[in-house]
């Protein structure tokens, strides 16, 4: 008999610790739709007006928890070449080793640390970005996620945007020159905006504790 209620007691504090133990978190994994993405950076000119640049390859995977957004990861590559500023002299200026040095630095990577809801389409995302080989702490706010919606494609596609700014110089590019009395031609603080579209990939789950 005492063995039997000795059991007893066991099973109940299995059951019991079982029970208020965290649920697994299923995530799943979405990847860049590349003609829907685009990491747009904006400096200004002579201080008189912005311009804008994007980058128009990025790859790499989202692995999303639709439950609890804070232990979803994000991890991103942006493909230097990619870059288009809308003036073919400009950007062989970027892309040379003054700015992006894409001979040495192929791409920008991008992964996040810590993501943090703030309420309904708004959460702050906390990551690394290197460039040019020098990583550096980020915080970016952002609107969404955007969906999911099961396209005409039979595609489950998903949204969202993202803004920060960085200063240049932090990441090497430290070129400049003056363009009239006391003016430089380039701001040292870049303004990022994040426009990314995502698929699911089909059949692919993975698990966080």
């Amino acid at each position: 008999m005492k063995l039997w209620s000795l059991s007893l007691a066991v099973l109940f504090s299995f059951l019991t610790l079982t029970t208020l133990l965290p649920a697994r978190a299923e995530l799943s994994s979405w990847g860049y739709d590349q003609d829907h993405c685009k990491a747009i950076f904006v400096v200004t000119h002579a201080g008189l007006a912005p311009v804008t640049g994007w980058f128009k390859k990025i790859r790499g995977r989202v692995e999303f928890d639709s439950a609890n957004l804070k232990n979803s990861r994000v991890k991103a590559k942006i493909e230097t070449e990619s870059l288009d500023s809308g003036s073919h002299f400009r950007d062989f200026h970027l892309k040379s080793e003054h700015f992006f040095d894409i001979k040495n630095f192929s791409v920008i990577s991008f992964e996040s640390t810590e993501i943090k809801p703030l309420g309904p389409g708004k959460f702050q995302m906390t990551g690394t970005l290197e460039i040019r080989g020098i990583k550096k702490t980020v915080v970016l706010d952002c609107q969404g996620p955007r969906g999911p919606i099961f396209d005409d494609h039979k595609q489950d596609r998903m949204g969202f945007s993202a803004r920060t700014k960085i200063n240049r110089k932090d990441f090497g590019m430290d070129w400049n020159r003056e363009v009239a009395k006391n003016v430089l031609m380039l701001g040292d603080l870049a303004e990022i905006n994040l426009e990314i579209e995502l698929i699911k990939v089909p059949g692919v789950k993975t698990s966080k504790h």
